[in-house]
């Protein structure tokens, strides 16, 4: 729980931050605490970041998540769900850029997100599907395959 607990607390800390002192400085540093977290530590955490309410500090975090090695933590699933939760637009634009185009064939992550409620799939793509309003038409190509194929999914799970 302390682990958890401080890496919230340093992004707090540091929210205000310059970009280039995100990028160099505590990024990488957020990275390594996350990447020495125990299974307990990393489950713990994967709970807590996703009850975050505050879109900076999903998008701070998630920017660590990317470069995250914890074979306790799957960086890939977490930074996804972690993009259905943002609504700020800003922070959805950048976050497009990773992970998001490779949710469809041929490098299909259906892995990652085939426990997703069909609440949480349908906050995917309307997360997509804003961003596609606001970014250059030469993602939209890449995005619309993404979101047809969201609308292709059969999830067998229940709606919450």
């Amino acid at each position: 729980m302390e682990a958890v607990k401080q890496i919230e607390e340093y992004i707090l800390e540091n929210q205000d931050d310059d970009v280039g002192t995100w990028e160099y400085g505590h990024t990488p540093y957020l990275t390594n605490m996350l990447n020495n977290l125990s299974q307990t530590e990393a489950d713990e955490f994967c709970n807590k970041v996703l009850e975050w309410n505050d879109d900076e500090l999903l998008y701070l975090i998630s920017l660590s998540i990317l470069e995250c090695i914890n074979k306790y933590l799957n960086p890939t699933s977490l930074y996804i769900k972690i993009f259905s939760k943002i609504k700020d637009i800003e922070y959805l634009e950048h976050l497009v850029e990773n992970n998001i185009l490779f949710i469809r064939p041929p490098y299909d992550t259906i892995d990652k997100i085939k426990d997703w409620n069909i609440d949480q799939i349908e906050s995917l793509k309307q997360n997509i599907l804003q961003v596609m309003l606001v970014k250059s038409s030469s993602w939209n190509e890449g995005l619309n395959e993404v979101v047809e194929y969201l609308n292709n999914l059969k999830p067998e799970t229940k709606k919450t």
